[in-house]
């Protein structure tokens, strides 16, 4: 049962069923979920979307193994294992009087914390070639083929805030789309391009800012090399061990003279490690 699929007015005659005319739309009476489970086991998907009446009700049934339908006032004996997940934090949600506490320690017997698909990277290859495999048959399509910057957003970058759901429908769009020609990050619906668009982006200036850091740390140990030595390239090469061209070659990028930092150069200059 979906907890949070299901309206606040529907979820209690899901659960527990109700009697013919209990409610508009009651046209004959139906087992809820509980019973249809009775002595077995039942899946609350999204627990911490039901609403607070109804977390009184489940709470009622899982502790007295007792339900009552909606319209009527018979007590049925249940006796059902209770699994239920949630991507919310029903503690922080006890604590702002969200969820109520005494559910909260009635379903926490066994907790089991599965983190988001973005931590468990090494799975999405597996996964997403098992839905490439179920939905390609399912459509009579090749199976897709990922040229590197597809493949690379989806088991590199994305952080698939929809977890194995996101996952399963970007793998049947894919699956929809497949020519047997590699697809590309441009094929992605409009959703996709943006954040792939930002990332790039984001991407860019991270990687122009560390460039600059490095030209900058750079710059300052070549200027503190060349005042040691006063503009020797041949020490500064024993110094650091490095050869003549190379230190050539950092020197012109970094736009310093050797010549500059040699014994009767301009103090001032030589303390900035400007050239002239």
């Amino acid at each position: 049962v979906n907890c949070g699929a299901i309206s606040s007015g529907l979820i209690e005659s899901e659960l527990f069923g109700h009697l013919r005319g209990a409610f508009t739309g009651a046209t004959a009476n139906r087992l809820g979920k509980f019973e249809e489970a009775n002595n077995g086991t039942i899946f609350l998907d999204e627990i911490g979307d039901l609403e607070k009446s109804a977390q009184v009700k489940l709470l009622r049934a899982l502790e007295q193994g007792e339900i009552q339908r909606v319209g009527s006032d018979e007590r049925i004996t249940i006796q059902t294992r209770i699994i239920a997940a949630t991507n919310r934090n029903l503690e922080e949600m006890v604590s702002r009087g969200e969820f109520r506490e005494d559910l909260w320690f009635r379903i926490n017997i066994c907790p089991l914390m599965i983190p988001p698909l973005r931590e468990r990277r090494d799975e999405i290859r597996h996964l997403l070639t098992y839905f490439f495999q179920e939905f390609s048959a399912a459509y009579g399509t090749p199976t897709p083929i990922l040229a590197n910057d597809l493949s690379k957003f989806i088991h590199n970058d994305y952080a698939f805030p929809g977890n194995i759901r996101e996952l399963k429908n970007l793998a049947q769009y894919l699956a929809m789309i497949s020519r047997g020609k590699p697809l590309r990050c441009d094929e992605l619906p409009s959703r996709y391009l943006g954040w792939y668009s930002h990332h790039q982006t984001a991407n860019r200036e991270g990687e122009e800012d560390m460039a600059s850091v490095r030209d900058d740390a750079e710059r300052k140990h070549m200027i503190k090399l060349l005042n040691k030595h006063q503009g020797d390239v041949p020490r500064m090469c024993q110094d650091i061990g490095l050869s003549r061209a190379r230190i050539y070659q950092i020197l012109k990028k970094l736009s310093l003279r050797p010549s500059d930092f040699r014994k009767g150069t301009d103090r001032q200059a030589l303390a900035r490690g400007v050239t002239r």
